[in-house]
């Protein structure tokens, strides 16, 4: 359909999240040994500081929640992105990304020009299964990406979910809005602004303090509990160290720094 601007716009996603689609998409041929052609259906700037992108592969692609990806947008360097969406069994080529083009300018340029784009096959995953309960989720910034992916694959099994994410201020808060109508099905969502000078209903601060919270409220299931932590090393391995000292083993636990 037609927004505002004249610009087509595709309805699609989790939370029927919306998308300006690009309107020229331009493919290479061949794509180099051991990787995949893929082309860009439609880019959103989700903050500031990052944009929500759609691909398509050529061909069939199978991934699952939880897992990355190597990207090459054109003849720029190759990068690592963990998938932001769940397999969708209508759309089994697509897939999404959360990309930080604040850090990247080059990006905007690329996916403003709809350039080629070569991918790997999909890498890395849970060790666990991501239907277990209780299952924690720590995230902040654009590591709240997988998360995403994790809890659209839960679909409409979100009692035990209990999503723990921190973000820069409420401008940044990443699928804020698809989180929060989510709690009407039962996800335990908890995010944080560190930063954030005008109002705001949720936490402040960051959320190694909730993560204490949340393990002395599950103290009884901690042998049952599985927990993935993304973002950067930092936080990554203070998450980590808290759950481990409150009896956690390192197989309950998968963490994915950057």
């Amino acid at each position: 359909m037609e927004g505002e601007d004249g610009v087509s716009e595709v309805v699609h996603g989790f939370a029927g999240a919306k998308f300006c689609a690009i309107n020229e998409i331009r493919m290479i041929e061949r794509a180099p040994a051991g990787r995949r052609l893929a082309r860009v259906l439609s880019s959103t700037p989700l903050s500031p500081r990052a944009t929500l992108v759609r691909f398509q592969v050529d061909g069939a692609y199978s991934y699952a929640a939880g897992q990355f990806v190597q990207v090459q947008f054109g003849a720029g360097p190759e990068a690592y992105y963990s998938f932001a969406s769940a397999p969708d069994r209508s759309r089994p080529a697509e897939f999404e990304l959360c990309v930080a083009t604040f850090e990247r300018p080059e990006l905007t340029r690329a996916l403003e020009a709809a350039e080629n784009v070569t991918i790997s096959e999909p890498l890395g995953g849970v060790p666990f299964s991501i239907d277990d309960s209780p299952l924690w989720l720590f995230g902040i910034g654009t590591g709240v990406a997988p998360l995403r992916a994790i809890i659209q694959a839960r679909s409409n099994r979100l009692q035990g979910v209990s999503l723990i994410v921190g973000h820069k201020d409420s401008q940044n808060s990443l699928f804020h809005g698809e989180f929060e109508e989510l709690l009407k099905q039962g996800l335990d969502y908890r995010p944080f602004v560190s930063q954030e000078l005008g109002q705001w209903q949720f936490g402040r601060g960051r959320i190694q303090e909730e993560a204490r919270r949340l393990l002395s409220e599950a103290a009884p299931s901690l042998a049952q509990a599985r927990a993935v932590v993304v973002g950067n090393q930092a936080m990554v391995g203070s998450i980590a160290a808290l759950l481990t000292s409150a009896g956690l083993t390192s197989s309950q636990i998968h963490q994915e720094g950057y």
